[in-house]
């Protein structure tokens, strides 16, 4: 039944490519023809569903044995011994049509489309041009033929979840004839036969335009592996297969590349293939070859005067290339080509344009590769200088067209981890550019590098939140002095952005004065800890770790000013908590001042200079403080020690007035200095020990004349008009 179908279709079809061929006119009905088609459409029958029996490995749907010498594919429903579930039989038109569009396409199915095997060798098409014109006539017909050759169109039967289509057939929950669903199989097999003839026509058509082309040039233009692929493609490859699709795609562009410089022709070229081979050449394959096209236009300008010419033909070729950038062969290439006009900002935008396309299709790693070709862009102008104005323009540019073509978290990740691991410059960069997604990936990378961000574009507040929660970090490596300078930098930005109104800022300012003045007690217990314990490893050990983090206040002074015994130390935590202490105070000033008189390998002199020395410097850090540097007590204490030696060589030599003269070089008011030595007079009593009242005449003496030489300082500096 199937041989006698495939002859009707035979006679029938004959008779119209006789007529495509010869004339351009519809081809006559004739007794023949008319006879043909009607035994074809009434002898072919009807197709039929059967439950599945064993048949021999190999065996086809429609019930013919397989030819050994042309094999057009197996079934589509595979062999019947592996299959499971109803069988369709089809009807013998349908086999009939198969059978003969078989014979159609064996000659030329496994033949090479090239004449030689040897890539390097002259090519040309190995089929004639007469039979592929006859060829695509005997096609186009039996396309036409199929768009008559109609089953009733039947919709498909209505699931059942709980059911399998074997369920569904034998239990009699089927819902349409056995009948029915045949034809709905069979005419999606025939759809099937039209796609295939249909598709062979443009593949025969895109042959004939190639030979119209002079096909051994375009050839040469290709790469070793593309000529090599071309010698190697068959017809069948041509037709259905990617390999084809790759080759058929080389030769399009070396095609469009041969005609780059005239636009009329290449217009030509690109109208005839999207007529004759529309699924080989679109729509979008018109836009991506004139991307193509205009790129290279580009590149072939050389004289600097007209690089504005070249930019504006590479911004014209991505504005083509991205409504088609999944169809891009070598986004590599296009790449390389771009950089070498110098249009970096249009390599990027196709790039990354490129590669979110990809992303939103799933495929990250490809969409991966396509942001890593705008880094390599990107890379010799993040390590350019910044004394070249060109770079530095272009630089700005490129990082501003980098920073808004794309939302992918994926992009922005890998551009500032590029930019990062450049050093200085890359991470300058980073600074310097304002975009949320910055801020988010400083916040997890570098926290040093986020502050500078905020305060660079006004946001001050911002940035000393950073600064302190940095400064405050135990687990950074960071030290001391360099945690205090974080702590500065935050003051000063707390201070620009409290100065701007933001009363938010001014509380924030206060806390943030409050961590500094305790970390620079800790910076004092640490200087003195090693000063005084030098070599002490129980002391080395506290020294890491007062570097190491910051303290309270309260650890600072029991753990360790009060448990060394730093009496500096203890004075200026005291200060720092404002907590009053006379007797505690006065006790560590005694300390002091016992330890410098006390000094072993010293003179009385180099004694005396020292204790007026540590006296002055701790005077400017605790004044005007009264807690840590009480005048009244520290200005009695020094006179005691002054009347005591008096005798002494090195006190005997040094201004009678030098405890005075200290204090206003400390910065004490000459009233309260005149205070000081009126409230010894007044008290009648000078020293704790050695003097009980002013009955001592030569106490008294001491300290009428220290009162009368500062008096009279005091009374030459108003004179002085200081």
């Amino acid at each position: 039944k199937s041989q006698t179908c495939a002859m009707c279709l035979g006679l029938a079809t004959e008779n119209r490519v006789q007529h495509r061929l010869y004339t351009h006119v519809p081809p006559p009905t004739n007794a023949v023809a008319s006879a043909a088609m009607r035994v074809f459409f009434k002898f072919g029958g009807t197709p039929t569903l059967e439950l599945p029996q064993a048949a021999p490995a190999g065996t086809f749907a429609f019930g013919g044995a397989p030819s050994s010498h042309f094999d057009i594919g197996r079934s589509v429903m595979g062999p019947e011994s592996e299959r499971k579930g109803p069988i369709v039989r089809h009807s013998g038109s349908h086999d009939g049509m198969l059978l003969h569009l078989a014979g159609l396409l064996e000659p030329v199915w496994m033949e090479f489309v090239a004449l030689s095997r040897d890539a390097n060798e002259f090519q040309k098409i190995a089929v004639k041009r007469e039979f592929l014109v006859r060829l695509r006539e005997k096609l186009a017909v039996l396309a036409d033929i199929i768009d008559e050759y109609k089953f009733p169109v039947v919709s498909a039967p209505k699931e059942t979840p709980s059911k399998s289509i074997q369920d569904r057939l034998y239990d009699g929950l089927f819902q349409m004839k056995k009948t029915e669903e045949a034809q709905r199989m069979e005419a999606a097999s025939v759809n099937a036969m039209r796609a295939l003839a249909s598709r062979a026509v443009e593949a025969v058509e895109l042959l004939n335009i190639l030979s119209d082309h002079q096909p051994h040039r375009l050839v040469s233009k290709l790469s070793a592996e593309d000529r090599s692929d071309f010698a190697q493609m068959r017809f069948c490859d041509l037709v259905a297969s990617d390999f084809g699709v790759k080759v058929v795609s080389a030769l399009l562009e070396a095609l469009f590349a041969s005609y780059a410089d005239d636009p009329t022709l290449l217009q030509s070229v690109g109208d005839s293939l999207r007529s004759r081979c529309p699924t080989y050449f679109g729509t979008a394959d018109v836009e991506l070859h004139r991307g193509l096209t205009l790129i290279r236009q580009a590149c072939a300008i050389r004289s600097p005067e007209r690089r504005g010419e070249a930019l504006s033909l590479a911004k014209q070729a991505v504005a083509a290339l991205k409504p088609v950038a999944q169809s891009i062969p070598d986004l590599a290439g296009i790449c390389r080509q771009l950089r070498s006009v110098g249009a970096v900002d249009s390599l990027i935008e196709i790039a990354v344009f490129c590669g979110s396309t990809a992303e939103k299709a799933g495929s990250i790693e490809k969409a991966r590769t396509c942001y890593s070709y705008t880094l390599e862009a990107l890379e010799p102008l993040v390590l350019s200088g910044p004394d070249n104005a060109a770079d530095n323009a272009m630089k700005k540019s490129a990082l501003r067209v980098a920073l808004g073509s794309s939302s992918s978290k994926v992009y922005y990740q890998m551009l500032f981890n590029f930019l990062y691991d450049q050093g200085r410059n890359g991470r300058d960069l980073l600074v310097d550019n304002l975009h949320d997604e910055i801020e988010d990936f400083l916040d997890k990378k570098d926290m040093s590098l986020l502050w500078r961000y905020y305060a660079k574009h006004g946001l001050h507040l911002n940035a000393s939140a950073v600064l302190l929660t940095v400064a405050s970090d135990p687990k950074s490596p960071d030290p001391l002095s360099l945690r205090i300078n974080n702590l500065a930098s935050a003051i000063h930005n707390a201070k620009i952005a409290a100065n701007s109104g933001d009363d938010q800022a001014a509380v924030f300012l206060r806390e943030v004065t409050d961590k500094m003045d305790v970390a620079k007690v800790q910076l004092r217990i640490l200087q003195e800890l090693t000063r005084s314990f030098n070599g002490d490893p129980d002391a080395a050990a506290a020294a890491q770790e007062l570097n190491s983090r910051l303290f309270t206040l309260s650890e600072l002074y029991n753990g360790y000013a009060r448990k060394w015994k730093l009496t500096e130390s203890e004075l200026d935590a005291l200060r720092c908590s404002n907590y009053r202490d006379e007797e505690l105070v006065r006790s560590l000033w005694c300390e002091i001042i016992s330890a410098e008189l006390t000094a072993e390998s010293s003179t009385d002199s180099q004694r005396l200079a020292s204790l007026r020395a540590r006296v002055i410097g701790l005077g400017r850090d605790f004044h005007p403080s009264p807690v840590a540097f009480p005048i009244d007590t520290i200005g009695e204490l020094l006179e005691e020690v002054h009347f005591s030696r008096r005798s002494s060589p090195a006190f005997r030599s040094a201004p009678p007035t030098f405890v005075a003269d200290d204090l206003a070089t400390i910065g004490v008011p000459l009233s309260d200095i005149m205070r000081l030595y009126r409230g010894i007079l007044e008290r009648q009593r000078l020293f704790e020990n050695e003097v009980e009242s002013w009955g001592d005449e030569a106490a008294q003496r001491h300290a009428c004349g220290v009162a009368v030489a500062v008096a009279r300082a005091a009374v030459a500096a108003a004179r002085k008009g200081e």
